[in-house]
């Protein structure tokens, strides 16, 4: 396994991240597909441990700069507009940055899971945004539920612990669930995005103030609240 492997797998994600944002979605899906599949065949050895200091120093980098919560923090910056869009039918907010992978991310088993969970709710972004500009919209949005809970998954299992990324996967899970006519599961999810919307508020934490200042996440929480109604994908 080589350093080259990996940052074929990093370029093919951030070039479909790119895609993504000149609303290519298609020649996204197919990036970020391959990009896990490089994923999968070239990131399996253990390399440099992500928390050891020694090892990220010979890479210039620190442990904080491969976090999963200092991407998220990139990528939101790097938008240069809010971390999100309404869909326009129903007016929801869809946390839409997506994560670019640093290219000196240090090659070890936990990075490679920070660089699977990045890259999967890259591709359930993809699929979500593609079908809102699809006339086969509801086979779209469950390929992209799947992704979202698969990544969602993930960084639980994982214990990454980011809690913007999981809000991420949790806000757009709740829309997705909320144009299938899954009023149910949307509620849930709306409902669970409030309760950590409400922890962040009260606890002092590393992002605090990105999350906070995610407006559409307060917005799509409290539409759980007043029992807003959303007509289901055709």
């Amino acid at each position: 396994m080589t350093e080259c492997a990996a940052s074929i797998s990093i370029q093919l994600n951030n070039n479909g991240v790119q895609q993504m944002a000149e609303k290519n979605y298609e020649g996204s899906i197919a990036k970020l597909a391959e990009a896990l599949d490089s994923c999968k065949r070239t990131m399996a050895d253990i390399m440099i441990p992500l928390e050891d200091k020694e090892g990220c120093d010979a890479l210039g980098v620190t442990p904080c700069d491969a976090s999963l919560d200092c991407i998220m923090a990139r990528s939101t910056q790097a938008a240069n507009m809010p971390p999100g869009i309404e869909e326009e039918t129903a007016n929801d907010f869809i946390y839409s940055a997506g994560l670019c992978v640093p290219s000196f991310l240090p090659l070890s088993r936990k990075s490679r899971t920070v660089f699977s969970a990045c890259a999967i709710f890259n591709l359930a972004l993809a699929y979500q945004l593609k079908a809102y500009d699809s006339k086969d919209k509801k086979r779209y949005l469950k390929k992209a539920a799947r992704l979202y809970e698969l990544a969602h998954n993930l960084h639980r299992d994982e214990e990454l612990g980011s809690v913007l990324f999981a809000m991420a996967c949790v806000n757009n899970l709740g829309v997705i669930s909320k144009h299938l006519g899954d009023l149910n599961t949307s509620k849930l999810c709306f409902a669970h995005l409030l309760s950590t919307l409400m922890f962040v508020l009260i606890h002092d934490g590393p992002q605090r103030d990105i999350i906070m200042g995610v407006d559409g996440f307060f917005k799509n929480a409290a539409s759980c609240e007043l029992g807003t109604k959303t007509a289901p994908a055709a």
